[in-house]
């Protein structure tokens, strides 16, 4: 099983900022979907709320969403399915210090939102990085004219 602390990752592994909230969950969302469904992993993301009671939750192909009630954080829910399952057999995926003490203090393995990003994070071959920006045509050039030159950047 793994946990996906949803709003961690958007901030962490997306790297896009909680003002943008909604375009973060929903990438997130899309790409764990994918991403379970492809290696038939049970993979669950849970969010931050404020919806009013229990805990939301849903599927979105196979993947389960969570959305902490107003009483909860995510990090309570988080804690709150390692326990009700095997939490020695669970992956958290947080950069949250704290909840990973908690988690591995439970017996649970814990992943960087990084890492994991790196690891789901959608791929075509011969595509551009989209995290990574192209380089502007004058740097393309002044690395061209370096090396067919030989010399350093700074001409020494």
């Amino acid at each position: 099983m793994i946990v996906v602390d949803g709003h961690n990752l958007i901030g962490r592994g997306l790297r896009i900022p909680l003002s943008r909230e909604e375009e973060g969950r929903g990438r997130v969302i899309e790409r764990l979907s994918a991403w379970a469904s492809s290696r038939r992993e049970r993979v669950t993301v849970v969010f931050d709320g404020d919806r009013a009671g229990d805990a939301q939750a849903g599927r979105v192909g196979a993947l389960r969403v969570i959305y902490a009630p107003s009483a909860r954080t995510a990090d309570d829910e988080i804690l709150r399915l390692l326990r009700r399952s095997n939490p020695r057999s669970a992956l958290v995926v947080t950069s949250d210090r704290r909840l990973a003490v908690r988690v591995r203090g439970l017996g649970g393995r814990v992943e960087t939102a990084e890492a994991f990003w790196e690891r789901v994070r959608p791929r075509r071959p011969g595509a551009p990085d989209p995290e990574k920006p192209e380089p502007a045509a004058e740097e393309v050039e002044e690395w061209l004219r370096v090396f067919r030159e030989g010399k350093n950047p700074r001409g020494k």
